[in-house]
Protein backbone atom coordinates (compact mmCIF):
# COMPACT_ATOMS: atom_id res chain seq x y z
CA UNK A 1 0.00 0.00 0.00
CA UNK A 2 1.19 3.50 -0.86
CA UNK A 3 2.23 5.93 1.85
CA UNK A 4 -0.01 8.54 0.18
CA UNK A 5 -3.57 7.84 1.34
CA UNK A 6 -5.13 10.84 -0.38
CA UNK A 7 -4.30 11.22 -4.08
CA UNK A 8 -2.23 14.04 -5.48
CA UNK A 9 -4.29 16.96 -6.75
CA UNK A 10 -2.58 16.67 -10.13
CA UNK A 11 -3.65 13.03 -10.51
CA UNK A 12 -7.40 13.34 -9.84
CA UNK A 13 -9.34 12.24 -12.90
CA UNK A 14 -12.93 12.92 -13.89
CA UNK A 15 -14.17 9.40 -14.64
CA UNK A 16 -16.82 10.20 -17.25
CA UNK A 17 -14.40 12.03 -19.57
CA UNK A 18 -11.20 10.28 -18.46
CA UNK A 19 -9.52 13.68 -18.07
CA UNK A 20 -7.46 15.15 -15.27
CA UNK A 21 -9.45 17.98 -13.72
CA UNK A 22 -6.28 20.03 -13.20
CA UNK A 23 -6.51 20.93 -16.92
CA UNK A 24 -10.00 22.48 -16.55
CA UNK A 25 -10.84 26.09 -15.68
CA UNK A 26 -11.83 26.66 -12.06
CA UNK A 27 -13.32 29.08 -9.58
CA UNK A 28 -11.47 29.51 -6.29
CA UNK A 29 -14.20 29.01 -3.68
CA UNK A 30 -11.99 29.32 -0.57
CA UNK A 31 -8.23 29.06 -0.03
CA UNK A 32 -8.63 25.28 0.22
CA UNK A 33 -11.48 24.63 -2.25
CA UNK A 34 -11.68 24.89 -6.03
CA UNK A 35 -14.56 24.19 -8.36
CA UNK A 36 -13.30 22.90 -11.69
CA UNK A 37 -15.67 22.78 -14.65
CA UNK A 38 -15.67 21.93 -18.35
CA UNK A 39 -18.28 23.41 -20.67
CA UNK A 40 -20.16 20.97 -22.90
CA UNK A 41 -19.94 22.11 -26.52
CA UNK A 42 -22.73 21.71 -29.06
CA UNK A 43 -21.59 19.08 -31.57
CA UNK A 44 -23.09 20.93 -34.53
CA UNK A 45 -22.04 24.43 -33.49
CA UNK A 46 -19.20 24.64 -30.93
CA UNK A 47 -19.84 28.38 -30.50
CA UNK A 48 -23.23 27.67 -28.90
CA UNK A 49 -23.13 28.07 -25.12
CA UNK A 50 -25.93 26.49 -23.15
CA UNK A 51 -25.48 22.74 -23.44
CA UNK A 52 -24.23 22.41 -19.86
CA UNK A 53 -21.00 21.55 -18.06
CA UNK A 54 -19.17 18.88 -16.10
CA UNK A 55 -17.91 19.88 -12.65
CA UNK A 56 -15.69 18.64 -9.86
CA UNK A 57 -15.01 20.48 -6.60
CA UNK A 58 -11.71 19.70 -4.90
CA UNK A 59 -10.48 20.36 -1.37
CA UNK A 60 -6.76 20.64 -0.74
CA UNK A 61 -5.84 18.30 2.12
CA UNK A 62 -2.10 18.79 2.49
CA UNK A 63 1.26 18.15 0.91
CA UNK A 64 3.61 15.24 0.77
CA UNK A 65 7.03 16.43 1.89
CA UNK A 66 9.94 14.45 0.53
CA UNK A 67 12.79 16.64 1.73
CA UNK A 68 11.11 19.91 2.68
CA UNK A 69 12.36 21.76 -0.41
CA UNK A 70 8.98 21.83 -2.14
CA UNK A 71 7.30 23.46 0.86
CA UNK A 72 9.86 26.27 0.68
CA UNK A 73 9.41 26.64 -3.09
CA UNK A 74 5.59 27.00 -2.88
CA UNK A 75 4.89 28.61 0.51
CA UNK A 76 1.93 30.77 -0.56
CA UNK A 77 0.20 28.63 -3.17
CA UNK A 78 -0.22 24.95 -2.34
CA UNK A 79 -2.15 24.47 -5.59
CA UNK A 80 1.11 24.91 -7.53
CA UNK A 81 2.97 22.40 -5.40
CA UNK A 82 3.20 19.07 -7.31
CA UNK A 83 2.90 17.16 -4.02
CA UNK A 84 -0.40 18.74 -2.93
CA UNK A 85 -3.00 16.14 -1.99
CA UNK A 86 -6.73 16.66 -2.38
CA UNK A 87 -10.12 15.05 -2.12
CA UNK A 88 -13.21 15.39 -4.28
CA UNK A 89 -16.14 17.01 -2.49
CA UNK A 90 -18.80 17.11 -5.21
CA UNK A 91 -18.85 16.18 -8.87
CA UNK A 92 -21.41 15.74 -11.58
CA UNK A 93 -22.87 17.04 -14.79
CA UNK A 94 -25.34 19.69 -15.85
CA UNK A 95 -27.10 19.79 -19.19
CA UNK A 96 -29.21 22.44 -20.93
CA UNK A 97 -31.91 22.12 -18.24
CA UNK A 98 -29.60 22.35 -15.20
CA UNK A 99 -27.67 20.05 -12.90
CA UNK A 100 -28.87 16.55 -13.55
CA UNK A 101 -26.37 14.41 -11.61
CA UNK A 102 -24.65 15.36 -8.34
CA UNK A 103 -22.34 12.99 -6.50
CA UNK A 104 -20.55 13.31 -3.16
CA UNK A 105 -16.88 12.31 -2.98
CA UNK A 106 -15.26 9.50 -4.98
CA UNK A 107 -13.81 6.07 -4.34
CA UNK A 108 -10.43 7.46 -5.44
CA UNK A 109 -10.43 9.97 -2.58
CA UNK A 110 -12.00 7.51 -0.13
CA UNK A 111 -15.01 9.68 0.71
CA UNK A 112 -17.54 8.25 -1.75
CA UNK A 113 -21.04 9.38 -0.73
CA UNK A 114 -19.90 10.25 2.79
CA UNK A 115 -18.43 13.26 4.61
CA UNK A 116 -17.11 13.18 8.16
CA UNK A 117 -17.83 16.54 9.82
CA UNK A 118 -18.57 18.38 6.56
CA UNK A 119 -17.90 22.09 6.37
CA UNK A 120 -21.42 23.26 5.56
CA UNK A 121 -20.29 26.80 4.72
CA UNK A 122 -17.92 25.41 2.07
CA UNK A 123 -20.66 23.24 0.60
CA UNK A 124 -23.05 26.22 0.47
CA UNK A 125 -20.43 28.31 -1.36
CA UNK A 126 -19.89 25.50 -3.87
CA UNK A 127 -23.63 25.17 -4.44
CA UNK A 128 -23.99 28.93 -4.97
CA UNK A 129 -21.23 28.86 -7.59
CA UNK A 130 -22.89 25.87 -9.29
CA UNK A 131 -26.11 27.91 -9.55
CA UNK A 132 -24.11 30.71 -11.22
CA UNK A 133 -22.57 28.21 -13.67
CA UNK A 134 -26.06 26.85 -14.40
CA UNK A 135 -27.26 30.37 -15.22
CA UNK A 136 -24.33 30.85 -17.59
CA UNK A 137 -24.02 27.44 -19.27
CA UNK A 138 -27.46 25.78 -19.03
CA UNK A 139 -29.92 27.26 -21.47
CA UNK A 140 -32.98 25.45 -22.67
CA UNK A 141 -32.13 25.91 -26.34
CA UNK A 142 -35.56 24.69 -27.37
CA UNK A 143 -37.57 26.93 -25.05
CA UNK A 144 -40.01 29.10 -26.98
CA UNK A 145 -39.45 27.27 -30.28
CA UNK A 146 -42.32 25.54 -31.98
Amino acid sequence: MSMIETPLYSSIEYDILKEKIITWPFHQITDEVRLHYKVIKDEEDPEVIGCGFHFCSIKETGRVLYDGKLAIKYPDNPWQNPTTTAEVLLHGVAYFDGIRHLYFGTKETKNHAYFFYPDMEELILIMKKLVELEDEYCKDLFEGKE
